[in-house]
């Protein structure tokens, strides 16, 4: 055990005795929930949704007029019946704001995200919301071996702390989580030799942050043979692909995990020591994979996510924008979540042939899983006909580009292939990979 690790307990739980900010008593609850049998996890599921239901009927304007118009049920009798509320997405949020926020006024945080195009949207949280956030993650990153306590290190944002939300989560990061942020949009041979050293002189095993940055450390590490000490790092933000995975763990000698969130969300699922999947935190969160307007598991489809927690702007069967697998497969770690079994992709990271194919993220990483020296990858359709294959890779291989080739040209033979063999592929201003990019209207393919 850490030196610190009763210090930092002990300080959350002041915490939970001084303000309204209750992380650790919620973080001892997740922990006892997480091994509850399914059948346990669907009735407090239910009993959730039920509760959410009652107070959006009550207190936000949308379900409100839905609920007066005889549009949505007065009451949640079964999990089916979830189906029966609207599938909302980001653009109507944005053009109705206010209606989606609710008029029972309770203390709460802004937030906004860009996301990957550039938009800015706009999100609110209440406290009860803003600690389970925290406990979500506290308990993913201790299945990825990190103890309360402990020395840890974070590849991310470092900004100035705006209001008090801000203030004190930057100081619950920095004090009672004992965590070191290294700023990653630029990364020099110089600036990541620096963050190697602090990593060994204060003894930090656990690392987590984007892919992208993290491909760069492994990438320096691989050729300068420093031994950072690791054992285990935590990605976030992008997809990790299988030989991603195996090049960071190989390089930083340590076991990589996945985890899977959003802004306005927070931490929805990780991976445990099984790697079979995420475990979805089923507690707070319904994640639904949405196929011709169905439900369904165990398919790809459009993820669409009820937080069960946010009361002051309510996420019902939000379409995040990603498109992935849910599967009941059960764990032999003795977790009966749900799982996240695939992330394939943005649900508009898609291009459209010049004969009218649809091809989206999920089959280009199918098409480039064989080549294990691709480290990194992006498709961008620059016009109807013309696509551009960029490509990070530690050695070329010969028959990759014919593969490619003919793979397109059986689908649209019209179609022209670019290679561009980058020794980095540019990323968005939050520093994210976006794999497929079209610069053109999908109705213009056609």
């Amino acid at each position: 055990m850490h030196p610190r690790r009763m210090t930092s307990i002990f300080g959350l739980a002041a915490c939970d005795i001084l303000t309204p900010y209750k992380v650790w008593r919620r973080f001892r609850a997740l922990e006892r929930s997480q091994f509850f049998p399914r059948l346990m996890i669907k009735q407090q599921q239910l009993e959730s949704l039920r509760a959410l239901h009652k107070s959006v009927i009550s207190h936000v304007p949308l379900y409100q007029k839905l609920h007066a118009s005889g549009k949505i049920p007065n009451r949640i009798e079964s999990m089916k019946d979830l189906q029966k509320l609207p599938i909302i997405t980001k653009k109507m949020i944005r053009k109705n704001h206010s209606e989606f926020l609710s008029l029972k006024k309770r203390m709460i945080a802004r937030g906004q995200t860009s996301g990957t195009t550039g938009t800015p949207f706009r999100f609110h949280h209440d406290i009860p919301k803003l600690c389970n956030i925290q406990a979500h993650l506290l308990l993913g990153q201790s299945w990825a071996g990190y103890q309360l306590g402990s020395p840890m290190a974070r590849l991310g944002h470092q900004y100035s702390p705006r209001g008090i939300h801000e203030l004190l989560y930057s100081l619950y990061s920095r004090y009672l989580k004992n965590q070191i942020t290294f700023p990653y949009t630029i990364l020099t041979p110089r600036i990541i030799e620096k963050y190697l050293y602090i990593l060994r002189r204060k003894n930090i095993t656990y690392l987590e942050g984007y892919v992208s940055p993290l491909i760069e450390l492994a990438k320096y590490v691989e050729k300068s043979g420093t031994e950072p000490k690791l054992t285990s790092v935590l990605t976030k933000g992008e997809m990790l692909y299988p030989n991603t995975r195996r090049f960071i763990e190989r390089n930083l000698q340590c076991s990589v995990f996945e985890s899977y969130g959003s802004g306005e969300l927070g931490a929805m699922a990780f991976e445990c020591s099984k790697k079979i999947g995420l475990h979805v935190f089923d507690e707070s969160y319904i994640i639904e994979s949405i196929r011709d307007g169905e439900s369904v598991v165990n398919e790809v489809g459009d993820l669409a996510i009820t937080d069960l927690t946010n009361y002051t702007q309510p996420f019902i069967r939000y379409l995040v924008g990603d498109r992935g697998v849910i599967s009941d497969e059960k764990c032999e770690c003795g977790r009966e979540s749900n799982i996240l079994k695939s992330i394939e992709g943005r649900a508009n990271d898609a291009i459209t042939t010049s004969n009218g194919t649809w091809l989206s993220s999920g089959y280009f990483w199918y098409l480039l899983e064989p080549f294990s020296n691709i480290l990194q990858w992006q498709v961008e359709q620059v016009s109807k006909y013309e696509i551009i294959f960029r490509l990070v890779m530690r050695s070329l291989e010969s028959k990759l580009e014919t593969s490619i080739i003919e793979a397109i040209e059986r689908i649209d033979h019209t179609m022209r292939i670019k290679f561009d063999y980058a020794g980095e592929i540019p990323k968005t201003k939050r520093g994210k990979l976006r794999n497929v990019i079209s610069r053109i209207r999908p109705q213009t393919a056609i």
